[in-house]
């Protein structure tokens, strides 16, 4: 939950590029996911993945949102 909040925060900034944005979050995800194999049979390296995994996969969740709104211009109809 704490990823989506944030990356609505982020996204919604003037200066920020929602799709180099949302590309790295997949990407950092991409990188825990492919390092979890080193946790081993260790719990806390799993928690730690788990922690870090959901925030930057919720991160990609909710920008996709904002990049949605954005790229229909929903004002430009009005």
């Amino acid at each position: 939950i704490s990823g989506r909040i944030s990356s609505g925060f982020i996204g919604n900034m003037q200066c920020s590029r929602r799709a180099l944005q949302q590309a790295a979050y997949i990407m950092i995800a991409g990188v825990i996911s492919a390092l979890s194999v080193f946790a081993g049979p260790h719990l806390y390296l799993h928690i730690v993945f788990t922690v870090f995994y959901g925030f930057f996969n919720g991160e990609y969740v909710g920008i996709n949102s904002i990049i949605t709104f954005c790229s229909t211009d929903v004002n430009a109809h009005r």
